[in-house]
């Protein structure tokens, strides 16, 4: 113990401290006129994609003023159900612009000039590119005020930094934030990744989680030597990073891997463009966090990951380690503060283990793709969707004459997907009167996710991102519009609204619009609450009298309801 004690101390020694603290190009005012607080930063791993900002707290309430961080003008701004709800564009002569979401609402001038062109547009969702000189601001100058719309999950500010001429986003943490962090990144669990054969292919893959120790606050090692029986091994491990002042858990910036002091594995997270950022699937375990909701980094590169975050050391982390060998390993950890952890363990090969076997199914290569069938049911992989060779496993079990009891297996929900597949079911003369209400649904977990489908010459055919167990549903209901905060006696004000909740059964919402008097009304759509909702605006609706509400809706399998009632203002 007192050796590898030794050991350790050297090594942080040695190491010069990584620091993105020094950015020259672009100094950025704090958004917020309340101390930094991150609930999330720059890279953290996502389902489906890399976080592109950092999440700023706001106290958990809506409403905080947010400041413009550097003189500039409004370039873009975009009102969405979803993603980032109300967000506006800055672009700062420095050439960066900076992004600010899921905001509650925009300073006055920037709340007229959506207004009318949502009135004029008649929608609620909107995209806006303002001219230069329409919109201008200083720096530390009120630009609008915090929320919780879109997809956010609570009250807070997330914020981006971009490079101007390519939209690229940077990671803000480099363009001296008021942030403070001193603690450095812990490690909570180390994973090996064994495999038969010459390479990386989830066929042969076995994944065993090994017991960490931590010794002090920067120090881990595993519990015992790691044992490997497998032709080819690679590692990977669950680390988080903490900032001061939060409990939260946030992405680290960077993680190096030395096998006997040399650096055979990296990234550093300083950039991420968004045409790339799908290929998350391939660098982290997407079977722990799709179905487990671990944030696994694979310390080792799959075939078909073209992201450029890596450090071009020019060794993909695939470790070939001969029979009775013993090597040493380093995994550093590092944040953007130069606060570092370090993890040693040590890995013994032995003979390999017979029990690896290939697993059953069709190989398919992620360079060409394939074509498979199984009885009525046909599965087009296109080149390039998957991120390394499988043994595809295709099963379909069907369930007598009805249609609606068949289950498919379209290999497994532990494997992602770079570009969408496409399925197709021949119908036959399975529920024809029913055949445009048809639809693929994913069963996940204990719930059910529609991937929707389109009836095309007896087949229903779709286009899907994620794999599993599948069903054939059918949608014939209409969605449900219920009042949450309406009344037809009360005498409504000017600083009241009416809240409706707007769901729908299976295939989603796919449609909205509300209309007063038969003269369109902005309702506001908050897709994660399925709730719209109008504020009494007095410029656009007559008062002192009853008014004539219509609510129509429809779901992405074309059912629909109307929604009629009265209200006094």
């Amino acid at each position: 113990m007192i050796e590898f004690l030794t050991f350790c101390l050297l090594i942080i020694g040695v190491m010069a401290p990584v620091s993105g603290q020094n950015n020259k190009s672009a100094d950025f005012q704090s958004p917020l006129h309340i101390p930094l607080y991150l609930s999330g930063n720059f890279g953290e791993l996502r389902t489906g994609h890399f976080h592109s900002g950092i999440d700023l707290k706001t106290q958990s309430q809506n409403g905080k003023p947010v400041f413009c961080v550097a003189d500039g003008y409004v370039s873009r701004i975009k009102i969405e159900s979803g993603g980032y709800g109300r967000s506006v564009y800055v672009t700062h002569p420095n050439g960066y612009t900076t992004v600010y979401a899921h905001l509650e609402r925009f300073k006055p001038e920037l709340e007229k000039y959506i207004k009318h062109n949502q009135y004029l547009r008649k929608s609620y969702e909107i995209e806006l590119f303002p001219a230069s000189g329409m919109f201008r601001f200083q720096a530390g100058e009120l630009l609008a005020y915090s929320g919780n719309t879109g997809r956010s999950g609570g009250p807070h500010l997330h914020f981006e930094v971009r490079k101007t001429d390519s939209q690229l986003p940077v990671n803000g943490l480099l363009y001296h934030l008021p942030v403070a962090d001193s603690i450095p990144p812990v490690f909570k669990a180390l994973f090996t990744y064994a495999y038969t054969g010459s390479g990386v292919n989830w066929a042969s893959e076995t994944r065993n989680e090994v017991a960490l120790v931590r010794i002090n606050d920067s120090l881990y090692r595993s519990k015992e030597p790691i044992v490997v029986h497998a032709d080819v091994v690679a590692f990977g491990v669950e680390v988080y990073d903490y900032l001061n002042g939060s409990s939260n858990r946030c992405g680290v910036y960077r993680l190096e891997m030395l096998v006997q002091d040399t650096v055979v594995f990296g990234f550093q997270l300083d950039q991420i463009p968004f045409d790339q950022t799908r290929f998350i699937n391939a660098h982290m375990d997407y079977d722990l966090k799709s179905n487990e909701g671990r944030s696994i980094h694979r310390l080792y590169r799959l075939p078909n990951n073209a992201l450029q975050i890596y450090i071009p050391s020019g060794k993909d982390g695939v470790l070939h380690v001969p029979v009775d060998s013993i090597i040493q390993i380093q995994v550093r950890a590092m944040d953007p503060y130069g606060n570092q952890s370090i993890l040693h363990f040590a890995c013994i090969r032995k003979q390999p283990d017979e029990s690896l076997m290939q697993a059953p199914g069709e190989k398919v290569s992620w360079k060409q793709g394939a074509v498979l069938e199984k009885d009525r049911l046909k599965v087009t992989v296109p080149p390039g969707a998957l991120y390394r060779d499988v043994n595809f496993i295709l099963e379909a079990r069907y369930g007598g004459e009805a249609l609606l009891q068949d289950t498919f297996n379209i290999h497994t929900s532990g494997e992602g997907l770079q570009k969408a597949i496409r399925l197709e079911l021949a119908l036959g003369d399975s529920i024809p009167h029913l055949s445009e209400k048809l639809l693929f649904v994913r069963i996940n977990g204990n719930g059910l996710q529609a991937e929707g489908g389109d009836y095309l010459q007896g087949k229903l055919v779709a286009s899907v991102r994620n794999m599993g167990k599948y069903v054939v549903m059918y949608d014939t209901l209409p969605p449900q519009v219920i009042p949450v905060k309406h009344s037809t006696t009360r005498h409504y004000l000017a600083a009241d609204s009416l809240v409706f909740q707007i769901t729908d059964n299976l295939s989603g919402i796919n449609q909205y619009n509300a209309y007063i008097d038969n003269r369109w009304a902005l309702f506001a759509y908050d897709a994660k609450s399925d709730r719209i909702e109008y504020a009494i605006d007095p410029e656009y609706l007559d008062s002192g009298k009853q008014h004539e509400l219509r609510i129509e809706v429809a779901d992405s399998k074309g059912n629909a309801t109307t929604y009629k009632s009265t209200f006094f203002y």
